[in-house]
């Protein structure tokens, strides 16, 4: 009775992970697993696995390995798969047209306050249009800056993944679009016209007496004249 609770005491399994042999050219696999006792209060007179550090070993080898070599024919690059096209119309880089907004933005900058500093005007929109309007320059201005506004727009639908050809907008995606091309172009607007006074400062930095306004320059040379008389 006593061999019999000993020897149904030894019992085990023991589970060996063949996943490893997947792997090509992987034929053999082995593995280390300590014995663990199934209760520790039967025969505990006697010494159990733990204790005694036991171990058992688990190897299995294969003829040949799992995965076959791969067939050379197969072994194709993906590009020569594919059919060569011509003429492809590839999208142009959205750099292109912001750049382009940018120096229409510069432009007409730089124009109005050039008209504006030949004369006193009223320091206003409507007094800037006006002159503007007078000296010819608006309309230029203006139908610069729209070309490259309708250009943005365009690369901006072009990329856009809610955009269907041949489909209309929703009116919250329009919004959407609408609302995010202005802020767009308003920030781009901002960055230009604060370079365009950091450059200014600068400049005037170096040269204070160049850059000086031509009625300052007018009402300077006046003062020094009253002076020598």
């Amino acid at each position: 009775p006593e061999a019999a609770q000993f020897a149904s005491s030894l019992r085990g399994r023991a589970w060996l992970d063949l996943r490893s042999l997947v792997h090509r050219g992987a034929c053999r696999i082995e593995a280390c697993c300590d014995l663990v006792g199934i209760d520790s209060t039967l025969l505990a007179e006697l010494p159990n696995f733990e204790a005694s550090r036991s171990f058992a070993r688990l190897a299995l080898e294969l003829s040949h390995d799992l995965t076959p070599q791969e067939n050379p024919t197969y072994a194709l690059d993906i590009d020569s798969l594919l059919p060569q096209h011509e003429g492809i119309m590839r999208l142009p880089d959205s750099r292109i047209a912001e750049k382009m907004y940018c120096e229409a933005v510069k432009t007409a900058v730089e124009v109005t306050c050039h008209e504006c500093g030949s004369g006193d005007i009223k320091q206003t929109v409507p007094g800037i249009v006006k002159l503007l309007r007078a000296s010819g320059k608006y309309a230029d201005i203006k139908e610069h800056l729209r070309r490259t506004v309708v250009q943005v727009l365009r690369e901006r639908l072009r990329k856009d993944t809610n955009v269907i050809p041949g489909k209309l907008l929703e009116k919250a995606a329009r919004d959407e679009l609408l609302a995010s091309t202005y802020a767009y172009l308003t920030s781009k607007m901002a960055d230009v016209v604060d370079e365009l006074r950091n450059e200014q400062a600068v400049l005037e930095q170096q040269h204070p007496q160049q850059l000086q306004h031509p009625q300052h320059q007018q009402q300077q040379q006046q003062k020094q004249t009253q002076q020598q008389q």
